[in-house]
This record gives structure tokens, C-alpha cells and sequence, in this order.
């Protein structure tokens, strides 16, 4: 596992990813659209999306986050067995140590996460799941380091909660 992460940190973007515009919101809606059927119906999963309409369009690659949302939200589904709630909302215009970002968060009310897999929550780990490589959550880490985006996760006996903080850097002709 250890040289498949070397590796993936070797990768460049694909030539298209580049300078890529990225529309975070339809991006969200279009990922929530396709999983609706397969994911969360069949779940029993409630989907809700909280969306900032004001966010702008960010000169981020679409596929990394696309990525990114698809580890989170499978992560998610597959906690919830028994079904559950799973939010994604986006907020705009988040300022921390004089930088700006735009806030994506992905929740959920499953059982929450162990103390063990907390500890090392962005680090490959042998999975209990069968089919599983146990890699979700360090690609998404992987990922978001490439786009030099912050994120947290905080988690209790019901739910877990991961907030990114995507760069706010914005096409030119989408400045306010």
C-alpha cells in the first residue's frame, strides 16, 4: 500500500485538469444525482445538500474533487447500514489566517469512527471490508494536499464530519 501512495504522489493531473474551472456546486448536485438510485435509495439513505449559491466558479481540477466527494460520500453510505441522513453543504468567503477559502463539509449520523482509525485517519489501513483496499481516506488526503486544501474530521458515537477547505482561487471572470 505504502509504494501505491508513493506513487499516486508521482502523478501529474491529466493534461485536461490543468488550469481546470471547476463548478463546486454542480459538481455536488450531479455526483448526488448519479447516487441517488444507486447508493442512496438503496441505503435507505436521506441526502440532503445545503449549497452556497454564491460560490463562484474556482480555477480548481474538477476530478480531484469529484474524487474526493465520492470517497467521502461512499465512505459515509457504507457506515450507515441501517440507513441515516448524509448533508453536503458549501459555504463561500471562509477567511482563516488571512487566506480565503471556500468551505465544503460532508456529515453524516452513522455510528461515528473508533478511536484507532481516528488516530490514523489519512494513512492506509487493512480494511474489515470485503472488497476494500482501505485507501479512501488517504487518496482523499492525497488529493486535497495537491490542491493545497486543509481538512478536519471530527467524530462521536453518532456521526462523523469532515470539512475541507478548498483554496478560493477564482477564473478571472468571476471576480465580485
Amino acid at each position: 500500500m505504502a509504494d501505491l501512495l508513493a506513487r499516486m504522489r508521482d502523478v501529474a493531473p491529466p493534461a485536461e485538469e490543468e488550469g481546470a474551472i471547476l463548478d463546486l456546486n454542480r459538481v455536488i448536485e450531479d455526483l448526488f444525482r448519479l447516487f441517488d438510485k444507486s447508493l442512496f435509495q438503496v441505503r435507505k439513505i436521506t441526502a440532503e445538500l445545503d449549497l452556497d449559491k454564491g460560490i463562484p466558479k474556482l480555477s480548481l481540477p474538477a476530478g480531484a474533487v469529484k474524487q474526493i466527494l465520492m470517497n467521502l460520500v461512499k465512505n459515509a453510505a457504507e457506515a450507515m447500514s441501517e440507513g441515516g441522513t448524509l448533508r453536503v453543504s458549501t459555504r463561500d468567503r471562509i477567511y482563516k489566517n488571512g487566506s480565503q477559502y471556500v468551505e465544503l463539509q460532508v456529515c453524516d449520523n452513522g455510528p461515528g469512527l473508533p478511536d484507532q482509525i481516528l488516530s490514523s485517519l489519512f494513512k492506509p489501513v487493512a480494511s474489515t471490508k470485503q472488497d476494500h483496499a482501505g485507501l479512501g481516506l488517504a487518496i482523499v488526503k492525497n488529493l486535497l494536499d495537491r490542491l493545497s486544501a486543509e481538512v478536519t474530521c471530527s467524530s462521536a458515537t453518532t456521526g462523523t464530519r469532515f470539512q475541507m477547505l478548498l483554496p478560493r482561487t477564482v477564473e478571472k471572470s468571476d471576480q465580485p
